[in-house]
């Protein structure tokens, strides 16, 4: 229950089943800890497999994007993308390019619509308002790391040029560098959230 609440179960069912007290482990609880594990595994394969179509189409119109949180976390940080869970897919793109990239996520069948205006929303919001497909996981596309309400400051400038290019499944990306990573977790986890949302899984993020 607690590995599930802090959205660790691909982690507890590795570290369990793996580890030196796996004999000790009753049959049933592994094999339900192996079936959220599984569960995972195929959520976060949807994941990949739509976020990179979207890569693609928003490359289309040179739109570059830069994978946040969960799903970079689980492609290029753990061992293997079962171990992270992921409620949702965060990413960025420029500032300029925020309300284009809303119309190629519309486009391809994201909603819902009417869509709030862009400007006005993004005065409170680092993120255009979530993008919802059935079938798929849930979509932030961010423009900034922090809202613009956030007492932290943030140069978005040089957020983008320490970012490092990657590849999502053959589709080209861009990945936050180790320092900026750890420290939009940290906030995350705690200024955010203050350790009440999962806080388990942010501090192994972190670590």
């Amino acid at each position: 229950e607690e590995s599930a609440r802090h959205n660790l179960r691909g982690l507890t069912y590795r570290l369990l089943a793996d580890g030196p007290v796996a004999d000790l482990v009753p049959p049933a609880l592994l094999e339900r800890l192996r079936g959220m594990y599984l569960d995972t595994a195929r959520r976060n394969a949807v994941a990949f497999h739509e976020t990179r179509r979207m890569v693609l189409a928003l490359a289309e119109r040179g739109i570059e994007v830069v994978l946040l949180k969960g799903i970079h976390l689980a492609r290029f940080a753990y061992a293997e993308p079962a171990l992270r869970n992921m409620a949702d897919v965060d990413i960025m793109v420029r500032r300029d390019r925020l309300a284009e990239a809303e119309q190629v996520y519309l486009r391809h069948g994201y909603g819902p619509e009417p869509r709030p205006d862009v400007d006005e929303f993004c005065t409170r919001s680092n993120h255009l308002a979530k993008l919802v497909k059935p079938g798929v996981p849930v979509v932030e596309v961010h423009w900034s790391l922090e809202r613009p309400t956030s007492p932290f400051q943030l140069d978005l400038d040089g957020v983008w040029e320490r970012t490092r290019p990657a590849m999502l499944d053959g589709a080209p990306v861009r990945v936050l560098c180790p320092e900026d990573l750890l420290l939009h977790l940290a906030v995350h986890v705690s200024y955010h959230h203050h350790f009440d949302r999962a806080a388990l899984k942010g501090l192994v993020d972190v670590q």
